[in-house]
Formats: structure tokens, sequence, C-alpha cells
């Protein structure tokens, strides 16, 4: 299991564990993918609502920046900004 890891893991790291290896990620995937995800999904809301679609991720890595099958998705309640 790994979380907010900032760089790729190697093909060799992720085979290691017999049932693979699994990472969270802090925003929704595919749509905030790599760096910064969080700020971006900051960014993106709709600046008339105000409302942030918070959606942390379980997936499987691959050797690529936040590839892979999304296993689930926690949708959280939207919330205002001020």
């Amino acid at each position: 299991m790994t979380a907010a890891y900032g760089n790729l893991l190697p093909a060799a790291f992720l085979a290691l564990p017999a049932r693979g290896t699994l990472n969270v990620h802090p925003s929704l995937l595919p749509a905030y993918r790599g760096a910064a995800p969080v700020q971006r999904a900051l960014q993106a809301r709709p600046p008339s609502s105000g409302r942030l679609q918070a959606a942390p991720c379980l997936h499987a890595p691959l050797d690529a920046p936040d590839m892979g099958p999304a296993l689930a998705c926690w949708c959280m309640h939207s919330f205002w900004l001020s």
C-alpha cells in the first residue's frame, strides 16, 4: 500500500506483493492525476457554485503516473468554499 508517493515506483517493486500493490490517491481518478491533484481539483470547481467534489481513490498502480484501474473512489459531499 502506498499513499502520496511523489515518484514512479519501479515495476519490480510493484510486482513484489503476491496480490499486487494498492495506492491511495488524494483526488478523483482519472480526472486529477499527477502532481498537485488536490490543487487542480480546487482550481477546476465551477466558479459560480463554489462547490468542490472531493473523491480520494484506491487504485492498482502501473509504471506510469497515477495510471491503473481505480478500484474504489469515496465521493464526499460537496461543500462551500468562501
